[in-house]
């Protein structure tokens, strides 16, 4: 479902958008400088700088106060329509600088088990970065150099333990595990790369079915390119194996259940100068995750895999 979005509407082209600050309560106004001003509509966030009329937030927030229950695309158009509505803009004389992408995914274990299964990319422009706390792995963050894309997993229910709102988590997610997963493009130029054929799109823009579809397809081809350890590695008890083939399938089964270790030690070695054909190694771990004669997908990943493709194209 599409979440939090960030949208701008030019001043300078439009000087009839600063009605917003007629509209909204006064209260919710701060005048900062001459020409800048701030405000808040529920959660959603407005900026107004000498050029720029800037509102971000999630919108199905906005719409329903929670952004935990499955929405559909016409979910997030209602969504649009009660901000003009309350505002006074046209949205449709906005463009969008941010798009989130977002699914909860009920799982059947805790989250962490599942974050722990989500490896390193092997497209080295995205980086991978984990939040670990007291109880394990809190969220893993793949993005590029600049964060113009980035692919978010983290737990659900722990985000309403961490802002206090436990008691606003719809009844029906109590005493449930809940992965949340986000792929977010956010910048502009990626908008009108990534979606608008080069040029810049509107907020119902993203509400078009086809754009909608493209977004969902996005997030779902991030996900499977996602690399994920934890396979269950095995011996052929049918057959005679080798002392090469014994190490092979030892050394498979390390870097299935302990990647952070393993990572490290190629690390380790790698800046030591010991590692002499890295492209090798690569070569090898690949091949290792695509054969099924000595290993097989972890049942976490198979669960995982399945309800995100049913949930990823929810709404289309």
């Amino acid at each position: 479902m599409i979440d939090t979005i960030t949208l701008s509407i030019d001043k300078m082209q439009y000087p009839e958008s600063k009605i917003w600050r007629f509209n909204i309560p006064q209260e919710n106004i701060i005048q900062t400088s001459t020409d800048t001003f701030k405000g808040n509509l529920q959660n959603l966030k407005i900026i107004e700088s000498m050029q720029y009329i800037t509102i971000t937030g999630s919108m199905a927030k906005y719409l329903y106060g929670e952004n935990i229950k499955p929405k559909t695309r016409n979910d997030y158009t209602d969504a649009l329509q009660k901000l003009e509505n309350e505002t006074g803009l046209e949205l449709k004389n906005s463009f969008i600088r941010r798009v989130d992408f977002g699914e909860n995914i009920p799982t059947n274990k805790p989250v962490f088990y599942y974050m722990g299964l989500m490896g390193t990319m092997r497209n080295s422009k995205y980086k991978r970065n984990t939040v670990d706390g007291c109880n394990g792995i809190e969220s893993v963050l793949y993005q590029t150099r600049t964060g113009s894309i980035q692919f978010c997993a983290y737990d659900k229910i722990l985000e309403f333990l961490d802002f206090g709102k436990i008691n606003e988590l719809p009844t029906e997610y109590t005493d449930t595990n809940i992965l949340r997963m986000e792929y977010r493009i956010t910048k502009r130029q990626g908008i009108k790369t990534r979606l608008g054929n080069g040029a810049d799109i509107t907020p119902y823009k993203l509400a078009e079915k086809e754009t909608y579809k493209e977004l969902q397809k996005q997030f779902y081809n991030f996900y499977s390119a996602i690399p994920k350890t934890g396979r269950q590695v095995f011996a052929d008890g049918e057959k005679n194996i080798t002392p090469k083939e014994l190490n092979d399938i030892c050394a498979e089964s390390f870097r299935q259940l302990h990647p952070q270790e393993y990572k490290y030690l190629l690390q380790s070695l790698n800046a030591k100068g010991r590692i002499t054909d890295w492209k090798r190694i690569k070569d090898k771990e690949r091949r290792n995750s695509q054969n099924y004669t000595f290993s097989d997908t972890n049942p976490l990943i198979i669960e995982l895999d399945e309800k995100t493709h049913c949930r990823a194209f929810f709404g289309a």
